[in-house]
């Protein structure tokens, strides 16, 4: 299982997610109207979350590519490069 975790990359915009949540349940502590909007919030991030490990790691194999090109670059010139998937 700490395999599958080690190829997991959350983008920024997951942990400014993150960082909302927690202002928006220290902010409930003031304004207790909030509470219920940060726990739906919750709900969907972390529903948001499974559902997009789920998709992502649901084929065993995965996904395979290939990056083709010369060995050596020329400097200034356009080198091919084919990527196979």
């Amino acid at each position: 299982m700490k395999r599958a975790f080690d190829s997991l990359y959350l983008t920024n915009r997951a942990f400014y997610a993150g960082w909302g949540l927690v202002v928006l349940f220290l902010l409930a502590q003031a304004f207790p109207v909030l509470l219920g909007i940060a726990r739906a919030a919750f709900t969907l991030l972390l529903f948001g979350l499974l559902a997009d490990l789920f998709v992502l790691y649901r084929i065993r194999e995965g996904i395979r590519a290939k990056r083709t090109t010369w060995e050596k670059w020329s400097n200034g010139d356009e080198n091919p490069v084919t990527i196979t998937v």
